[in-house]
């Protein structure tokens, strides 16, 4: 599993009202992305395995069994170094409740509300 930490963040809108709170970063490490990509391996040999006795369709094993490892291979890529930022905070524009949810590790992060359509910056802080 990823190691999870607290993060403090500041939500800025376009006239400068500011919202703060705290959400979770994950941080994947080497260790739980080859996890990661070991499960992925796994699970698409098991998946050709179950198409054996099913007709026509099993002749995608060959192809599932050639992409494995590069499907493996690419979600480790992915996955090894990665950040990823989830939580909740207030809109600074309406205040109504908005899902904070990145896999972005560069500041400033840009998004819009979808309740009021402002957008919005989010920084450390």
């Amino acid at each position: 599993m990823p190691t999870t930490q607290p993060l403090t963040i500041c939500l800025v809108d376009t006239q400068g009202h500011r919202t703060q709170t705290e959400v979770e970063r994950q941080e994947w490490n080497k260790k739980d992305a080859s996890s990661k990509a070991l499960r992925f391996f796994v699970g698409m040999i098991i998946v050709a395995l179950l198409m054996i006795p099913i007709p026509i369709v099993h002749f995608g094993i060959p192809i599932i069994l050639l992409f494995s490892p590069l499907v493996a291979f690419i979600v480790y890529k992915v996955y090894s170094g990665g950040t990823d930022i989830k939580g909740e905070a207030k809109c600074p524009a309406c205040n109504e409740a908005l899902p904070i949810r990145s896999s972005c590790d560069h500041w400033p992060i840009h998004g819009v509300c979808p309740n009021c359509k402002a957008s919005y910056s989010i920084e450390q802080c």
